[in-house]
């Protein structure tokens, strides 16, 4: 009972500092809400003072004529100077907004919503929220949200593939806003804070007939995103969400006009997708543009406007990024070319969406790694409100590491094993034989008429692998023999002293020890091993037809130096390092020789002490954080390259191509898939490469450098703002240094 009452006392705690510390969010977002609507103030007045003597651009403003004129004649209508007047009013108010932000760059922080609170412990309770989301409801008005507009030009969009940065090529005039809380004036969005009806979309406003639809969901509060006046308008809005499932639920009315039902680019769209940093990590699909053809719309006016009702949908995310803060992102579109509108209410965010609007699927959250024999790939579809029965057709895209599609599989076999009535499951048979090797996704496609949903692989990026760096076969040990699952004639083995696998993270006497073996049965006794590298704590890892496994750790219960008669118990299951190995070791005594021809790039943390040969024309660079010596017995010869550099260790694999195993234990790897990248501010992918690699920074970078492993410069590339990419294809194949700012960012393999 006690135990049951400090249980409960600790439940009450993180429940109680949760929901104070959600209090303690909204009071800074009050204050910061405050602080924005001033300077939304500062810029009316700004836009006030310089509107008259502003002039635009003469192409932007003869663009903006002919776009109206000619989007006016095509449906029969004929503009007056006063209505294209507003038109060029309304672009010149957006370039004084963005010119107000460019002059006060310090502002722009304010208008974007604050960072959700670390989580930290106190006495060993979490202070964190225990929400999904805060303010998902908008009952709390805009605390937790930010809101960015695009109110010049035209655009020709298919499939809802826009981007809402401020400030790009692609997207000039992107800027943020604070909406108004009062009335549906401003343009961009309006808070919604009474029940009722938009009365600019009922019989008595522009249409003689109207949307009789209540502006909010739940509660007493919703999000109106775009006004119901056209325009080009592109109206984005995000919240930061910590999801508990992987399903993010949201409800939402969309209000869309109909006017190029033969163009779909032109047309208004919905779309919603998840962030983590700068990559789309939801694994599903919604994109909804004005269309008859979809009969979740009900029409009006002839199907000149089309609206959905409340309806819910859900945002799929892959399940290792369950309870982390992710970005979830709303975006409306008005038409295309000008005059016609898309809105749409929001409401109910992090809520649960049992039955999505436009239906679901969800594949089932499992990898194949080498597979031999023909497999399934399946899952789960929900169907969309209209439809109980099956989807008319699906189709599995394979696509490879490109996005490009490789094979497309029609072959499902969908079934009810629950007798739902609206859930259906789905499997796909695919053949492991026609694909090369490499790494793929799957894309599964349901077909219900009207419309396509689609789902990536719940396992993330890589679905199914023919690489380099297979998973650990399953493995365990009985009495003195290391079994792993039996799929070859013959395998090669590898063993290194790892003082990581061994209890207490420690050896006695750790001098490294390296074994290499091939047996054609699948085990091998372990004394044998132990009786080469004289220890008995170690990693382990086997190659097969797919490749070499990744390593995995093994010890007995002393794990220490190996004694005479080391038990190593009955069945055991080593735990296995998580996909890539730390190589900042603290120190490497190199005797082996590097062959002619080859190359070698080594790193410590301490340093290196080279006694080995170099032959002739070997590439060699050696690096340590604190000296590099060359004892008796070194030697390189003069077509020999070889450098040596004090600079600290970067977390990540060597990438080496000489064939032969240094004192370390650590064997030189031909080719090995890229681990994890330092954190120093930079993305680089993919790495290795067969031509081109992109490099993304969180600072201003002028030019990028690359090197061979020698330090000697071999390309150069002036640094994009956003991304820029480096392409290797004139180069050989080999290892190369990436520098920013005199310093090294990431190590690259060319294939």
């Amino acid at each position: 009972m006690k135990n049951l009452y400090l249980i409960i006392v600790a439940i009450l705690l993180y429940c109680s500092a949760g929901y104070s510390q959600n209090n303690e969010y909204l009071e800074v977002e009050k204050v910061r809400l405050e602080k924005a609507r001033k300077v939304e103030d500062d810029i009316e007045k700004f836009i006030s003072l310089n509107l008259n003597n502003y002039r635009l651009p003469v192409d932007k403003e003869v663009l903006i004529k002919e776009v109206l004129i000619n989007e006016s004649h095509e449906h029969g209508e004929t503009l007056n100077e006063t209505e294209i007047q507003d038109a060029l009013t309304d672009a010149k108010k957006g370039q004084l907004r963005r010119l107000y932000f460019k002059n006060n760059p310090e502002k722009e922080a304010i208008m974007k919503a604050t960072p959700r609170p670390i989580t930290q412990k106190d006495g060993g309770v979490a202070l964190t929220v225990p929400a999904d989301c805060v303010n998902g409801d908008f009952e709390q008005g805009l605390a937790g949200y930010s809101f960015s507009l695009n109110d010049l030009g035209q655009f020709q969009i298919l499939n809802c593939v826009i981007s809402t940065d401020p400030d790009t090529d692609l997207n000039p005039g992107f800027q943020d806003f604070i909406p108004s809380t009062d009335n549906f004036n401003t343009e961009g969005g309006t808070l919604v804070t009474q029940q009722g009806i938009d009365a600019s979309l009922l019989p008595f406003g522009p249409f003689p007939a109207g949307v009789n639809v209540n502006m909010i969901h739940g509660g007493n509060a919703s999000m109106k995103l775009n006004r119901s006046t056209g325009g080009t308008h592109v109206t984005a809005m995000k919240k930061t969400v910590h999801p508990s499932t992987n399903d993010i639920g949201f409800h939402f009315s969309l209000i869309v006009q109909n006017p190029h039902s033969a163009n779909p680019e032109l047309q208004p769209f919905f779309t919603v997708r998840v962030y983590r940093g700068d990559e789309i990590v939801s694994t599903n699909n919604i994109c909804i543009t004005a269309d008859t053809n979809n009969t979740i719309f009900t029409g009006v006016n002839n199907n000149s406007l089309l609206y959905t009702g409340w309806v819910c949908d859900r945002m799929k995310i892959p399940d290792e990024l369950v309870n982390t803060d992710l970005t979830m992102e709303f975006i409306i579109t008005d038409c295309g070319l000008t005059a016609h509108f898309g809105t749409v209410y929001v409401d109910d965010i992090c809520d649960v969406c049992e039955r999505p609007a436009f239906g679901s699927i969800e594949m089932d959250d499992t990898g194949f790694n080498c597979p031999t024999a023909p497999f399934q790939v399946c899952g789960v579809i929900t169907m969309p409100n209209e439809n109980n029965g099956n989807p008319n057709g699906m189709v599995l895209n394979v696509e490879d590491s490109n996005g490009n599609i490789v094979q497309t599989y029609t072959n499902a076999v969908i079934t009810n094993p629950t007798n739902s009535l609206f859930e259906r499951r789905f499997c796909f048979t695919v053949d492991p034989s026609v694909f090369s090797a490499g790494n793929y996704t799957f894309v599964a496609i349901a077909d219900f008429g009207t419309h396509t949903v689609s789902d990536f692989g719940a396992t993330g990026s890589v679905d199914l692998s023919f690489n380099s760096n297979g998973t650990v076969l399953d493995s365990y040990v009985v009495r003195n023999e290391l079994y792993w699952t039996d799929s070859e004639d013959s395998y090669d083995l590898e063993f290194v002293v790892d003082s990581v696998c061994c209890p207490d993270n420690e050896v006695i006497d750790p001098i490294p020890a390296y074994y290499a073996t091939t047996v054609t049965e699948n085990h091998i006794n372990i004394y044998d091993v132990t009786s080469h590298i004289q220890f008995e704590c170690f990693r382990w890892r086997v190659r097969t037809s797919c490749g070499w496994s990744e390593w995995c750790c093994i010890t007995t219960s002393q794990g220490n130096d190996f004694p005479p008669q080391a038990y190593w118990g009955n069945v055991y299951e080593p735990g296995c390092y998580d996909g890539t190995i730390d190589l900042c070791d603290p120190f490497l005594e190199e005797g082996d020789p590097v062959a002619a021809n080859g190359s070698q790039f080594e790193q410590r943390e301490h340093y290196i002490k080279a006694f080995n040969t170099i032959n002739n024309n070997a590439r060699v660079t050696y690096q340590a954080g604190n000296y590099v010596e060359l004892a008796p017995g070194f030697s390189a010869a003069k077509t020999s390259v070889f450098t040596a550099r004090i600079e600290e260790c970067i977390p990540q694999t060597v990438f080496t191509t000489v064939a032969n195993t240094s004192r370390t234990g650590e064997p030189n790897i031909v080719s090995v898939t890229q681990s994890e990248q330092p954190d120093n501010g930079f993305k680089v992918y993919p790495n290795p490469t067969d031509e081109i690699v992109y490099v993304a920074s969180q600072t201003q970078v002028k030019v990028y450098i690359v090197t061979d492993i020698t330090g000697k410069e071999v390309m150069r590339v002036n640094a994009e703002k956003d991304q820029t990419s480096v392409n290797l294809s004139n180069l050989e194949s080999g290892i190369y240094m990436l520098m920013a700012e005199g310093k090294l960012i990431q190590k690259i393999i060319k294939k």
